[in-house]
C-alpha cells in the first residue's frame, strides 16, 4: 500500500473478516489515527503536557484546556501559513507556531499591565 506522501507500507492486522472489515477501510482508519497520535506526540514533546504546575484537579483542567487551545490556535495558523501551490513539502513546524504565539501572548500582556 502506498502512504499519502508517496512511501510504500506494509500494514498488518488481527481483523479476519475481509466483508466486515475492508482494507480500505482499515488504511484510511489507520492514517487517521496516525494523526492523532503524531498530535499527541509533538504536544507530550513540544509542550510537556504531562509536567504539571497546578496541584489541584481543577487547576490541572485549566492547564490542559490552555495547551488545548494554544495548539489548534498554533496549527490553525501553521494551515493558514502553508501555501497548497507551492512545490515544496516544507510545512511550519508546531514547535515554531507554538514558540511564536507564546511570544506574542506575552507581548500582549507586557503591554497590557503598563
Amino acid at each position: 500500500m502506498t502512504k499519502p506522501d508517496g512511501e510504500v507500507s506494509v500494514l498488518l492486522t488481527n481483523l479476519p473478516d475481509e466483508p466486515r472489515f475492508a482494507a480500505a477501510a482499515v488504511i484510511e482508519l489507520y492514517f487517521r489515527r496516525w494523526a492523532v497520535e503524531l498530535q499527541y506526540r509533538d504536544e507530550k514533546t513540544t509542550l510537556d503536557i504531562e509536567t504539571f504546575h497546578s496541584q489541584t484537579e481543577n487547576g490541572i483542567r485549566q492547564e490542559l484546556f490552555a495547551i488545548l487551545v494554544m495548539a489548534v490556535i498554533a496549527r490553525t495558523l501553521a494551515a493558514l501559513m502553508t501555501d497548497s501551490d507551492h512545490n515544496s513539502k516544507a510545512e511550519p513546524q508546531f514547535k515554531n507556531a507554538m514558540i511564536t504565539l507564546a511570544q506574542e501572548a506575552e507581548r500582549k500582556r507586557a503591554a497590557n499591565d503598563r
